[in-house]
Protein backbone atom coordinates (compact mmCIF):
# COMPACT_ATOMS: atom_id res chain seq x y z
CA UNK A 1 0.00 0.00 0.00
CA UNK A 2 1.47 3.21 -1.05
CA UNK A 3 1.76 6.29 1.22
CA UNK A 4 1.32 8.88 -1.23
CA UNK A 5 3.19 12.47 -0.97
CA UNK A 6 0.84 14.77 -1.04
CA UNK A 7 2.63 18.80 -0.22
CA UNK A 8 -0.04 21.15 1.35
CA UNK A 9 -1.76 22.84 3.76
CA UNK A 10 -5.42 20.95 5.57
CA UNK A 11 -6.98 21.36 8.32
CA UNK A 12 -6.53 20.04 11.08
CA UNK A 13 -9.40 18.07 12.76
CA UNK A 14 -10.54 18.33 15.96
CA UNK A 15 -10.05 14.50 16.84
CA UNK A 16 -6.03 15.24 15.25
CA UNK A 17 -5.61 18.38 17.75
CA UNK A 18 -6.27 16.25 20.82
CA UNK A 19 -4.22 13.10 19.66
CA UNK A 20 -1.33 16.02 18.94
CA UNK A 21 -2.16 17.34 22.08
CA UNK A 22 -1.61 14.00 24.03
CA UNK A 23 1.87 12.88 21.91
CA UNK A 24 3.37 16.44 22.88
CA UNK A 25 1.80 15.64 26.48
CA UNK A 26 3.20 12.03 26.74
CA UNK A 27 6.51 13.55 25.00
CA UNK A 28 7.14 16.56 28.06
CA UNK A 29 6.62 13.66 30.49
CA UNK A 30 9.25 11.56 29.16
CA UNK A 31 11.64 14.94 29.01
CA UNK A 32 11.13 17.30 31.93
CA UNK A 33 10.21 15.43 35.00
CA UNK A 34 13.86 14.91 37.18
CA UNK A 35 15.97 16.10 35.28
CA UNK A 36 18.36 16.54 38.36
CA UNK A 37 18.39 13.05 38.90
CA UNK A 38 17.71 10.66 35.89
CA UNK A 39 20.75 10.70 34.53
CA UNK A 40 22.89 11.18 37.27
CA UNK A 41 24.04 15.15 37.00
CA UNK A 42 26.76 15.49 35.47
CA UNK A 43 28.36 14.60 32.66
CA UNK A 44 32.17 16.55 32.36
CA UNK A 45 31.01 17.96 29.14
CA UNK A 46 27.64 19.03 30.60
CA UNK A 47 29.35 20.72 33.96
CA UNK A 48 31.69 22.65 30.88
CA UNK A 49 28.33 23.83 28.97
CA UNK A 50 27.03 24.72 32.15
CA UNK A 51 29.90 26.30 34.04
CA UNK A 52 30.47 28.80 30.49
CA UNK A 53 26.78 29.43 30.94
CA UNK A 54 26.89 30.88 34.24
CA UNK A 55 30.52 33.11 33.66
CA UNK A 56 28.70 34.32 30.09
CA UNK A 57 25.34 35.22 32.39
CA UNK A 58 27.90 36.98 35.01
CA UNK A 59 30.91 38.58 33.44
CA UNK A 60 29.70 38.59 29.64
CA UNK A 61 32.41 36.18 28.77
CA UNK A 62 33.41 32.37 29.47
CA UNK A 63 35.56 30.62 31.60
CA UNK A 64 38.99 31.60 29.80
CA UNK A 65 38.06 35.24 28.80
CA UNK A 66 36.52 35.44 25.35
CA UNK A 67 33.36 37.47 25.20
CA UNK A 68 30.76 35.65 23.22
CA UNK A 69 32.04 33.42 21.15
CA UNK A 70 30.98 31.10 18.21
CA UNK A 71 33.18 28.50 19.62
CA UNK A 72 33.79 27.85 23.24
CA UNK A 73 36.73 26.40 24.22
CA UNK A 74 36.08 23.06 26.43
CA UNK A 75 39.36 21.25 27.76
CA UNK A 76 42.23 22.50 26.28
CA UNK A 77 43.11 23.85 22.10
CA UNK A 78 41.97 20.49 20.97
CA UNK A 79 38.26 20.93 22.33
CA UNK A 80 36.47 23.72 20.99
CA UNK A 81 32.28 23.60 20.92
CA UNK A 82 30.07 25.54 19.55
CA UNK A 83 28.66 27.62 21.87
CA UNK A 84 25.09 28.00 21.02
CA UNK A 85 23.80 25.19 23.39
CA UNK A 86 25.70 27.23 26.17
CA UNK A 87 23.82 30.79 24.89
CA UNK A 88 20.18 28.54 25.35
CA UNK A 89 20.95 27.57 28.89
CA UNK A 90 22.60 31.15 29.90
CA UNK A 91 19.16 32.82 30.07
CA UNK A 92 17.89 29.93 33.06
CA UNK A 93 21.04 30.73 35.06
CA UNK A 94 19.04 33.47 37.15
CA UNK A 95 15.78 31.28 37.57
CA UNK A 96 17.13 28.06 38.40
CA UNK A 97 20.59 29.08 39.26
CA UNK A 98 23.92 26.72 37.70
CA UNK A 99 22.05 23.23 38.30
CA UNK A 100 21.61 20.20 36.41
CA UNK A 101 17.96 21.52 35.84
CA UNK A 102 18.92 24.56 33.92
CA UNK A 103 21.43 23.31 32.18
CA UNK A 104 19.17 20.43 30.70
CA UNK A 105 15.73 22.23 30.62
CA UNK A 106 16.44 23.99 26.75
CA UNK A 107 17.29 19.92 25.44
CA UNK A 108 14.22 18.45 26.73
CA UNK A 109 12.04 21.43 25.87
CA UNK A 110 13.14 21.55 22.45
CA UNK A 111 12.96 18.00 22.38
CA UNK A 112 9.39 18.43 22.45
CA UNK A 113 9.29 21.00 19.92
CA UNK A 114 11.00 18.69 17.69
CA UNK A 115 7.78 16.25 18.01
CA UNK A 116 5.54 18.87 17.34
CA UNK A 117 7.94 19.87 14.17
CA UNK A 118 7.64 16.73 13.09
CA UNK A 119 4.38 16.60 13.16
CA UNK A 120 3.81 19.30 11.16
CA UNK A 121 5.96 18.15 8.77
CA UNK A 122 4.62 14.68 7.81
CA UNK A 123 1.36 15.54 8.03
CA UNK A 124 1.81 18.35 5.30
CA UNK A 125 4.52 15.87 3.66
CA UNK A 126 2.31 12.92 3.41
CA UNK A 127 -0.98 12.81 5.31
CA UNK A 128 -2.27 13.38 9.10
CA UNK A 129 -1.86 9.57 10.17
CA UNK A 130 1.99 9.75 8.92
CA UNK A 131 2.45 12.79 10.65
CA UNK A 132 0.88 11.65 14.30
CA UNK A 133 2.53 8.37 13.79
CA UNK A 134 5.71 10.12 13.54
CA UNK A 135 5.49 12.51 16.26
CA UNK A 136 4.20 8.79 17.83
CA UNK A 137 6.95 7.42 17.65
CA UNK A 138 9.70 9.99 18.25
CA UNK A 139 7.80 11.16 21.37
CA UNK A 140 8.07 7.58 22.42
CA UNK A 141 12.12 6.74 21.17
CA UNK A 142 14.47 5.73 24.08
CA UNK A 143 17.54 7.60 21.80
CA UNK A 144 15.80 10.70 21.38
CA UNK A 145 14.94 10.96 24.96
CA UNK A 146 17.98 9.94 26.38
CA UNK A 147 19.63 12.97 24.47
CA UNK A 148 17.19 15.10 25.34
CA UNK A 149 17.71 14.53 29.16
CA UNK A 150 21.32 16.07 29.04
CA UNK A 151 22.86 19.41 28.43
CA UNK A 152 24.99 17.78 25.57
CA UNK A 153 24.89 20.01 22.42
CA UNK A 154 24.05 17.23 20.22
CA UNK A 155 20.43 16.87 21.63
CA UNK A 156 19.93 20.22 19.49
CA UNK A 157 20.53 18.55 16.28
CA UNK A 158 17.13 16.87 15.81
CA UNK A 159 15.14 20.04 16.40
CA UNK A 160 17.11 22.23 14.03
CA UNK A 161 17.40 19.73 11.23
CA UNK A 162 13.24 18.59 12.04
CA UNK A 163 12.42 22.60 11.77
CA UNK A 164 14.16 23.01 8.93
CA UNK A 165 13.57 20.84 6.41
CA UNK A 166 9.48 20.85 7.36
CA UNK A 167 9.77 24.93 6.70
CA UNK A 168 11.83 23.78 3.82
CA UNK A 169 8.28 21.68 2.87
CA UNK A 170 6.36 24.92 3.69
CA UNK A 171 8.36 26.75 1.20
CA UNK A 172 7.85 24.21 -1.41
CA UNK A 173 11.39 23.54 -2.19
CA UNK A 174 12.68 20.41 -3.90
CA UNK A 175 12.82 17.78 -3.12
CA UNK A 176 10.12 17.11 -0.33
CA UNK A 177 7.90 19.31 -2.06
CA UNK A 178 8.54 19.87 -5.27
CA UNK A 179 6.90 19.83 -8.75
CA UNK A 180 7.66 16.21 -9.50
CA UNK A 181 5.76 15.86 -6.50
CA UNK A 182 2.71 17.91 -5.87
CA UNK A 183 -0.61 17.03 -6.68
CA UNK A 184 -2.74 19.37 -9.05
CA UNK A 185 -4.75 20.11 -6.42
CA UNK A 186 -2.58 21.26 -4.35
CA UNK A 187 -3.25 25.20 -2.82
CA UNK A 188 -0.70 27.53 -3.57
CA UNK A 189 0.22 29.52 -0.97
CA UNK A 190 1.05 33.24 -1.10
CA UNK A 191 4.25 34.01 -2.33
CA UNK A 192 5.48 35.89 0.39
CA UNK A 193 4.67 33.11 3.25
CA UNK A 194 6.52 30.97 0.47
CA UNK A 195 9.71 32.94 0.80
CA UNK A 196 9.67 33.46 4.14
CA UNK A 197 9.34 29.63 5.18
CA UNK A 198 11.97 28.91 2.67
CA UNK A 199 14.14 31.87 4.56
CA UNK A 200 13.90 30.50 8.10
CA UNK A 201 14.62 26.83 6.47
CA UNK A 202 17.83 27.78 5.53
CA UNK A 203 18.37 29.74 8.96
CA UNK A 204 17.41 26.39 10.85
CA UNK A 205 19.28 24.15 8.56
CA UNK A 206 22.51 26.53 8.79
CA UNK A 207 22.02 26.60 12.81
CA UNK A 208 21.85 22.70 13.00
CA UNK A 209 25.36 22.46 10.68
CA UNK A 210 27.05 25.10 13.71
CA UNK A 211 25.33 23.19 16.03
CA UNK A 212 27.59 20.31 16.15
CA UNK A 213 30.11 18.18 14.82
CA UNK A 214 28.50 15.81 13.40
CA UNK A 215 25.93 18.08 11.54
CA UNK A 216 28.54 20.18 10.33
CA UNK A 217 29.76 17.54 8.25
CA UNK A 218 26.42 16.22 7.58
CA UNK A 219 24.23 18.51 6.75
CA UNK A 220 25.91 20.23 3.55
CA UNK A 221 25.78 16.63 1.93
CA UNK A 222 22.13 16.13 2.90
CA UNK A 223 21.83 19.77 0.79
CA UNK A 224 23.95 18.37 -1.79
CA UNK A 225 21.42 15.52 -2.01
CA UNK A 226 18.63 17.71 -2.35
CA UNK A 227 19.84 18.57 -5.50
CA UNK A 228 20.92 15.29 -6.47
CA UNK A 229 18.06 13.35 -6.41
CA UNK A 230 15.27 15.88 -8.18
CA UNK A 231 17.29 18.38 -10.23
CA UNK A 232 14.25 18.19 -12.78
CA UNK A 233 12.03 19.84 -10.21
CA UNK A 234 14.90 22.04 -9.56
CA UNK A 235 15.02 23.08 -12.82
CA UNK A 236 11.15 23.46 -12.92
CA UNK A 237 11.43 26.05 -10.17
CA UNK A 238 13.94 28.04 -11.14
CA UNK A 239 11.98 28.84 -14.58
CA UNK A 240 9.41 30.49 -12.08
CA UNK A 241 9.92 34.29 -10.41
CA UNK A 242 8.06 32.86 -7.09
CA UNK A 243 10.48 29.91 -7.03
CA UNK A 244 13.75 31.79 -7.64
CA UNK A 245 12.27 34.24 -4.67
CA UNK A 246 11.77 31.20 -2.53
CA UNK A 247 15.21 29.30 -3.84
CA UNK A 248 17.21 32.57 -3.08
CA UNK A 249 15.15 33.46 0.32
CA UNK A 250 16.93 29.55 1.73
CA UNK A 251 20.09 30.59 0.39
CA UNK A 252 19.67 33.75 2.23
CA UNK A 253 18.98 32.46 5.42
CA UNK A 254 21.49 29.62 4.91
CA UNK A 255 24.15 31.59 4.54
CA UNK A 256 23.13 33.57 7.79
CA UNK A 257 22.60 30.63 10.03
CA UNK A 258 26.21 29.50 9.28
CA UNK A 259 27.07 32.78 9.62
CA UNK A 260 29.44 31.60 13.19
CA UNK A 261 30.62 28.77 10.68
CA UNK A 262 32.21 31.57 8.43
CA UNK A 263 33.43 33.91 10.78
CA UNK A 264 35.22 30.93 12.82
CA UNK A 265 36.40 29.37 10.02
CA UNK A 266 38.18 32.84 8.70
CA UNK A 267 38.69 34.25 12.31
CA UNK A 268 40.35 30.93 13.82
CA UNK A 269 39.56 27.95 11.45
CA UNK A 270 41.73 25.45 13.87
CA UNK A 271 38.30 25.34 16.46
CA UNK A 272 35.97 24.72 14.26
CA UNK A 273 37.46 21.47 14.00
CA UNK A 274 39.17 21.53 16.69
CA UNK A 275 38.04 17.39 17.81
CA UNK A 276 38.77 16.40 13.91
CA UNK A 277 42.64 15.21 14.65
CA UNK A 278 41.44 13.73 18.11
CA UNK A 279 38.41 11.70 16.64
CA UNK A 280 38.76 11.62 12.42
CA UNK A 281 40.31 8.15 11.26
CA UNK A 282 41.96 9.78 8.57
CA UNK A 283 44.28 11.16 10.77
CA UNK A 284 44.97 7.90 12.39
CA UNK A 285 48.81 6.40 11.57
CA UNK A 286 47.17 3.34 9.95
CA UNK A 287 47.22 2.30 6.24
CA UNK A 288 44.52 3.04 3.91
CA UNK A 289 42.86 -0.31 3.58
CA UNK A 290 42.72 -0.44 7.87
CA UNK A 291 41.06 2.97 7.71
CA UNK A 292 38.49 1.70 5.08
CA UNK A 293 37.47 -1.57 7.35
CA UNK A 294 37.07 0.26 10.58
CA UNK A 295 34.44 3.06 8.86
CA UNK A 296 33.03 0.05 7.25
CA UNK A 297 32.68 -1.88 10.71
CA UNK A 298 31.69 1.73 11.87
CA UNK A 299 28.93 2.35 9.54
CA UNK A 300 26.91 -1.03 9.68
CA UNK A 301 27.40 -1.29 13.76
CA UNK A 302 25.10 1.62 13.31
CA UNK A 303 22.14 -0.56 11.85
CA UNK A 304 23.27 -3.53 14.56
CA UNK A 305 19.43 -4.69 15.64
CA UNK A 306 21.30 -5.30 19.28
CA UNK A 307 22.08 -1.46 18.95
CA UNK A 308 18.44 -0.19 17.75
CA UNK A 309 16.42 -3.22 19.66
CA UNK A 310 18.38 -4.27 22.45
CA UNK A 311 21.09 -2.42 23.59
CA UNK A 312 21.86 1.63 23.73
CA UNK A 313 24.26 3.76 24.73
CA UNK A 314 24.40 7.28 26.47
CA UNK A 315 26.33 10.27 26.29
CA UNK A 316 28.50 8.94 28.92
CA UNK A 317 29.21 5.52 26.78
CA UNK A 318 27.31 3.72 29.57
CA UNK A 319 25.04 0.54 28.46
CA UNK A 320 21.05 0.98 28.38
CA UNK A 321 20.68 -2.94 28.53
CA UNK A 322 17.14 -4.42 27.90
CA UNK A 323 16.36 -1.02 25.27
CA UNK A 324 18.00 0.48 22.73
CA UNK A 325 17.26 3.39 20.73
CA UNK A 326 13.97 2.35 19.18
CA UNK A 327 11.30 0.40 20.98
CA UNK A 328 11.10 -2.68 20.68
CA UNK A 329 7.34 -2.89 18.71
CA UNK A 330 9.31 -0.88 15.98
CA UNK A 331 11.65 -3.26 15.03
CA UNK A 332 9.07 -5.37 12.37
CA UNK A 333 7.76 -1.80 11.69
CA UNK A 334 10.95 -0.22 10.50
CA UNK A 335 11.45 -3.31 8.34
CA UNK A 336 7.77 -2.53 6.59
CA UNK A 337 8.20 1.05 6.22
CA UNK A 338 12.10 0.34 4.87
CA UNK A 339 10.50 -1.66 2.85
CA UNK A 340 7.58 1.15 1.68
CA UNK A 341 9.94 3.40 1.22
CA UNK A 342 12.47 1.91 -0.87
CA UNK A 343 9.72 1.20 -3.22
CA UNK A 344 8.45 4.76 -3.46
CA UNK A 345 11.68 5.96 -4.20
CA UNK A 346 11.28 4.43 -7.66
CA UNK A 347 8.98 7.13 -8.43
CA UNK A 348 9.17 9.84 -5.63
CA UNK A 349 11.66 12.32 -4.66
CA UNK A 350 10.58 12.74 -1.38
CA UNK A 351 10.77 8.96 -0.40
CA UNK A 352 15.10 9.44 -3.01
CA UNK A 353 15.50 12.19 0.02
CA UNK A 354 14.56 10.27 3.02
CA UNK A 355 16.04 6.97 1.93
CA UNK A 356 19.64 9.34 1.19
CA UNK A 357 18.74 10.37 4.70
CA UNK A 358 18.26 7.27 6.41
CA UNK A 359 21.69 5.89 4.54
CA UNK A 360 23.76 8.39 5.84
CA UNK A 361 23.64 9.81 8.75
CA UNK A 362 25.46 7.10 10.01
CA UNK A 363 28.53 8.62 8.68
CA UNK A 364 29.98 11.05 11.18
CA UNK A 365 30.16 7.89 13.70
CA UNK A 366 31.39 5.88 10.78
CA UNK A 367 34.30 8.21 9.79
CA UNK A 368 35.67 8.51 13.76
CA UNK A 369 37.60 6.15 15.98
CA UNK A 370 37.27 5.03 19.75
CA UNK A 371 33.61 4.75 20.97
CA UNK A 372 31.20 2.96 18.40
CA UNK A 373 28.53 2.68 17.50
CA UNK A 374 27.71 6.12 18.73
CA UNK A 375 24.16 7.58 19.97
CA UNK A 376 25.95 11.22 19.43
CA UNK A 377 27.49 11.22 16.31
CA UNK A 378 24.66 9.10 14.49
CA UNK A 379 22.17 11.05 16.44
CA UNK A 380 20.74 12.81 12.99
CA UNK A 381 19.08 9.68 12.24
CA UNK A 382 16.08 10.02 14.98
CA UNK A 383 13.80 11.78 13.64
CA UNK A 384 14.02 9.34 10.35
CA UNK A 385 13.97 5.98 11.92
CA UNK A 386 10.83 7.70 13.34
CA UNK A 387 9.14 8.77 10.23
CA UNK A 388 10.25 4.68 8.80
CA UNK A 389 8.46 3.45 11.65
CA UNK A 390 5.46 5.28 11.21
CA UNK A 391 5.22 4.40 7.69
CA UNK A 392 5.44 0.89 8.54
CA UNK A 393 2.85 0.90 11.22
CA UNK A 394 0.44 2.79 8.63
CA UNK A 395 1.28 0.60 5.62
CA UNK A 396 0.45 -2.62 8.23
CA UNK A 397 -3.00 -1.80 9.16
CA UNK A 398 -3.97 -0.42 5.81
CA UNK A 399 -2.80 -3.87 4.44
CA UNK A 400 -4.67 -6.17 7.32
CA UNK A 401 -7.79 -3.57 6.69
CA UNK A 402 -7.79 -4.24 2.82
CA UNK A 403 -7.52 -8.31 3.73
CA UNK A 404 -10.37 -8.43 5.82
CA UNK A 405 -12.60 -6.07 3.06
CA UNK A 406 -11.60 -8.37 0.66
CA UNK A 407 -12.26 -5.90 -1.68
CA UNK A 408 -10.10 -2.95 -0.59
CA UNK A 409 -13.46 -1.18 0.74
CA UNK A 410 -11.95 0.72 3.12
CA UNK A 411 -15.51 1.93 4.48
CA UNK A 412 -17.40 -1.62 5.21
CA UNK A 413 -17.97 -2.53 9.08
CA UNK A 414 -15.42 -5.16 8.78
CA UNK A 415 -12.86 -3.36 7.76
CA UNK A 416 -13.29 -0.62 10.08
CA UNK A 417 -13.30 -3.13 12.72
CA UNK A 418 -10.34 -4.85 12.20
CA UNK A 419 -8.40 -1.25 11.44
CA UNK A 420 -9.99 -0.45 15.53
CA UNK A 421 -8.64 -3.84 16.43
CA UNK A 422 -5.59 -3.38 15.05
CA UNK A 423 -5.11 -0.31 16.24
CA UNK A 424 -5.65 -0.61 19.54
CA UNK A 425 -3.45 -3.32 20.35
CA UNK A 426 -0.75 -1.99 18.74
CA UNK A 427 -1.01 1.06 21.30
CA UNK A 428 -1.60 -1.40 23.83
CA UNK A 429 2.01 -2.89 22.89
CA UNK A 430 3.05 0.62 22.70
CA UNK A 431 2.09 1.69 26.12
CA UNK A 432 3.40 -1.50 27.08
CA UNK A 433 6.87 -0.72 25.81
CA UNK A 434 7.07 2.43 27.02
CA UNK A 435 6.51 1.41 30.30
CA UNK A 436 8.80 -1.19 30.95
CA UNK A 437 11.37 1.45 29.03
CA UNK A 438 10.45 4.34 31.09
CA UNK A 439 10.63 2.18 34.17
CA UNK A 440 14.40 0.68 33.59
CA UNK A 441 15.29 4.28 32.52
CA UNK A 442 14.13 5.98 35.59
CA UNK A 443 15.60 2.93 38.05
CA UNK A 444 18.17 0.94 36.93
CA UNK A 445 19.72 3.20 34.85
CA UNK A 446 21.08 5.26 37.07
CA UNK A 447 22.38 2.87 39.10
CA UNK A 448 23.97 1.44 35.81
CA UNK A 449 25.83 4.83 34.85
CA UNK A 450 26.42 6.72 38.21
CA UNK A 451 30.34 6.04 38.31
CA UNK A 452 30.41 7.68 34.17
CA UNK A 453 28.32 10.50 35.47
CA UNK A 454 31.10 10.62 38.29
CA UNK A 455 28.28 11.20 40.53
CA UNK A 456 30.02 10.73 43.69
CA UNK A 457 32.71 13.72 42.69
CA UNK A 458 29.71 16.09 42.86
CA UNK A 459 29.33 14.85 46.57
CA UNK A 460 33.29 15.00 46.92
CA UNK A 461 33.48 18.82 45.44
CA UNK A 462 30.38 19.93 47.60
CA UNK A 463 31.68 18.49 50.71
CA UNK A 464 35.39 20.00 50.67
CA UNK A 465 34.16 23.19 49.18
CA UNK A 466 31.94 23.18 52.65
CA UNK A 467 34.93 23.05 54.34
CA UNK A 468 37.62 24.60 52.67
CA UNK A 469 38.58 27.06 54.85
CA UNK A 470 39.90 24.25 57.61
CA UNK A 471 42.58 23.10 54.52
CA UNK A 472 45.37 24.55 53.41
CA UNK A 473 45.38 21.90 50.33
CA UNK A 474 42.71 19.95 48.70
CA UNK A 475 43.79 17.32 46.06
CA UNK A 476 42.15 15.47 43.79
CA UNK A 477 42.33 11.83 42.27
CA UNK A 478 43.64 11.61 38.97
CA UNK A 479 40.93 8.55 38.17
CA UNK A 480 38.77 11.45 37.73
CA UNK A 481 37.68 13.22 34.48
CA UNK A 482 38.41 16.87 34.07
CA UNK A 483 37.95 17.09 37.90
CA UNK A 484 38.30 20.58 38.54
CA UNK A 485 35.14 21.94 36.55
CA UNK A 486 33.42 19.67 38.94
CA UNK A 487 35.17 21.74 41.71
CA UNK A 488 33.72 24.96 39.95
CA UNK A 489 29.80 24.32 39.74
CA UNK A 490 29.91 22.12 43.03
CA UNK A 491 32.29 23.41 45.92
CA UNK A 492 31.59 26.25 43.94
CA UNK A 493 33.71 28.80 42.54
CA UNK A 494 31.84 30.89 41.55
CA UNK A 495 32.58 33.00 37.85
CA UNK A 496 34.37 36.53 39.39
CA UNK A 497 36.43 34.43 42.20
CA UNK A 498 36.95 32.40 39.06
CA UNK A 499 38.77 35.30 37.24
CA UNK A 500 40.70 36.22 40.71
CA UNK A 501 42.35 32.57 40.90
CA UNK A 502 45.74 30.87 40.76
CA UNK A 503 44.92 28.74 38.04
CA UNK A 504 47.52 26.02 36.82
CA UNK A 505 46.85 24.56 33.53
CA UNK A 506 49.18 21.38 31.87
CA UNK A 507 49.27 19.93 28.38
CA UNK A 508 47.96 16.57 27.61
CA UNK A 509 47.26 14.05 25.24
CA UNK A 510 45.07 14.57 22.19
CA UNK A 511 45.72 18.44 22.27
CA UNK A 512 43.66 18.22 25.76
CA UNK A 513 44.39 19.86 28.86
CA UNK A 514 44.05 19.52 32.74
CA UNK A 515 44.05 22.49 34.66
CA UNK A 516 46.03 20.93 37.93
CA UNK A 517 45.35 23.71 40.08
CA UNK A 518 42.53 26.36 40.86
CA UNK A 519 43.84 27.86 44.43
CA UNK A 520 43.79 25.58 47.04
CA UNK A 521 42.27 22.55 44.63
CA UNK A 522 44.99 20.32 43.06
CA UNK A 523 43.98 18.25 40.47
CA UNK A 524 45.96 15.12 38.95
CA UNK A 525 49.02 16.89 40.40
CA UNK A 526 50.56 14.04 42.80
CA UNK A 527 49.96 11.92 39.94
CA UNK A 528 51.49 13.66 36.76
CA UNK A 529 55.22 14.79 37.83
CA UNK A 530 56.03 14.62 33.92
CA UNK A 531 54.76 18.21 32.70
CA UNK A 532 56.83 20.98 33.60
CA UNK A 533 53.76 23.17 35.11
CA UNK A 534 53.27 20.29 37.24
CA UNK A 535 57.25 19.76 38.51
CA UNK A 536 56.45 23.43 39.13
CA UNK A 537 53.73 22.89 41.51
CA UNK A 538 55.18 20.03 43.18
CA UNK A 539 58.14 21.91 44.20
CA UNK A 540 55.78 24.79 45.52
CA UNK A 541 53.84 22.15 47.80
CA UNK A 542 57.23 20.59 49.06
CA UNK A 543 58.11 23.92 50.51
CA UNK A 544 54.45 24.18 52.12
CA UNK A 545 55.26 24.71 56.43
CA UNK A 546 55.53 21.35 58.30
CA UNK A 547 51.99 20.72 60.09
CA UNK A 548 49.97 22.34 57.14
CA UNK A 549 46.81 20.65 56.82
CA UNK A 550 45.56 18.88 54.00
CA UNK A 551 42.23 16.78 52.31
CA UNK A 552 42.92 14.26 49.37
CA UNK A 553 39.62 12.72 47.08
CA UNK A 554 40.84 9.59 45.95
CA UNK A 555 39.37 5.87 45.71
CA UNK A 556 39.71 3.43 48.55
CA UNK A 557 43.44 2.06 48.98
CA UNK A 558 45.25 5.30 46.65
CA UNK A 559 47.10 7.85 47.48
CA UNK A 560 48.60 9.63 50.11
CA UNK A 561 47.56 7.82 53.43
CA UNK A 562 45.96 10.07 56.28
CA UNK A 563 42.84 10.07 58.64
CA UNK A 564 39.54 9.08 56.62
CA UNK A 565 36.67 12.54 57.22
CA UNK A 566 33.55 10.95 54.76
CA UNK A 567 33.29 8.57 52.18
CA UNK A 568 30.83 8.33 49.78
CA UNK A 569 29.73 5.17 48.63
CA UNK A 570 28.58 4.09 44.97
CA UNK A 571 25.27 2.64 44.01
CA UNK A 572 26.10 -0.77 44.82
CA UNK A 573 27.33 0.42 48.49
CA UNK A 574 31.01 -0.43 47.69
CA UNK A 575 32.80 2.75 48.79
CA UNK A 576 33.13 4.85 45.75
CA UNK A 577 35.38 8.25 47.11
CA UNK A 578 37.19 8.83 50.48
CA UNK A 579 38.22 12.35 51.90
CA UNK A 580 41.54 11.60 53.52
CA UNK A 581 42.93 14.67 55.76
CA UNK A 582 46.72 14.75 56.44
CA UNK A 583 49.61 16.76 57.68
CA UNK A 584 52.65 18.08 55.89
CA UNK A 585 55.77 16.25 57.73
CA UNK A 586 53.74 13.76 59.01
Amino acid sequence: MAIAAQPGARPIAPREKWAIAAILLLAALLRVPYLGRVPPPLNQDEASRGYDAWCLWETGADRWAARWPFFLKSFGPGDYTAALSTYLIVPLIPLLGPTPEAMRLPSAILGVATVLALWLWMRRQFEPSVGLLAAQFLATQPWHVSMCRTAHESALVPFFLTCGLMLWSRGRLPPIAGPLDSPSRRSTPPTGRRGLSAFFAGIMLGLCAWVYPASRFLVPIMLLVMLLVAPRAWIALLRTAGGRRAAGAAMIGLMLGTLPVWWTLWRAPEQAAARAQATVLFYAPWSAGHIAREIAWNYAAEFDPRTLIVRGEDISSGDVLEFGRLLHVELPLTLVGLAVLIRQAVRSTAARFLLAWLLLHPLPAAICGGWNPHPMRAVLGAPIWAIVSAMGALTAVRWLARRASGAGDFCDSRARRVVRGCASLGFAALLVNVAWCARGYATDYPDRVADDFQENLTHAMAWAGAHMNAYDVIGVTDVSNQPYIYALLYAPVPPKQWRAARVVVAPWNNRFDHVVRVDKFLFNALDREDRPAVRALAEELASLPKGARCLYIDVPGRGPPGRVVTTFPRRNGDVGLELREFRVGE
